[in-house]
């Protein structure tokens, strides 16, 4: 192919790419608009009891991602205020992180094999020790979804106390960006928005290509 053409198909993909992404950010609106009143106003109206729902189904999206909770953030950011939200939010999902390393390492590959696909944490756990530098292990649990790194420092019998700091040095900066993106959202920034999430997620693959390159 030449020159000219290579050029000019990246540019078509370019303007495809911003043109689906407009295309998002205005159905994100209208989306955002109709749900934050009534989860709001259904939080606001029991109190306790939407503290505990919400902190139970962020422990529960660690298990099972690639869902997560952060729709729900916005709305709990309404009711609670960005700093009882971060809270929450932080100690669901370190709960359900230890929870996925807990059953990693107790119910062993045996569980997994039989009602988990096994295949991610199979190939990780060959590449991770529990004698791995520390450092390499918190690039892994940033760079992988927590379930499966969760899983895999379970089944290797990792060091519990360097495992849980490595998950408070990963999910502290998620949950403040969780709390970021809801401000962005609240206030109507939704190109702010995208452009933050697009950051994310170049950082997401920058860690991943570090990682598997130091693996």
């Amino acid at each position: 192919m030449k020159l000219s053409s290579k050029i000019a198909l990246r540019a078509l993909s370019l303007i495809l790419v911003v043109a689906v992404f407009l295309f998002a950010i205005s159905i994100l609106e209208r989306q955002f608009l109709k749900y934050i009143g009534p989860i709001s106003g259904y939080l606001m109206a029991h109190s306790v009891l939407g503290i505990i729902i919400f902190i139970l189904i962020s422990v529960l999206l660690v298990l099972i991602s690639p869902f997560s909770n952060w729709p729900l953030v916005p709305p709990a950011v309404a009711v609670w205020g960005n700093f009882l939200t971060f809270l929450m939010l932080l100690a669901g999902w370190f709960l359900g992180s230890l929870l996925a390393y807990t059953l990693g390492k107790y119910f062993g590959e045996k569980f997994f094999r039989r009602h988990y696909n096994f295949k991610k944490i199979d190939y990780y756990k060959k590449k991770i020790s529990p004698g791995t530098q520390f450092g390499l292990v918190v690039l892994f649990r940033f760079a992988i979804p927590s379930e499966i790194a969760s899983y895999t420092l379970g089944v290797i019998g990792y060091e519990i106390k360097k495992y849980l700091l490595a998950t408070l040095l990963v999910e502290i900066p998620f949950a403040f960006a969780a709390i970021y993106l809801s401000y962005t959202l609240a206030t109507g920034n939704f190109y702010v928005y995208i452009i933050v999430i697009l950051a994310i997620i170049a950082l997401i693959a920058l860690a991943s290509y570090e990682m598997n390159k130091k693996l």
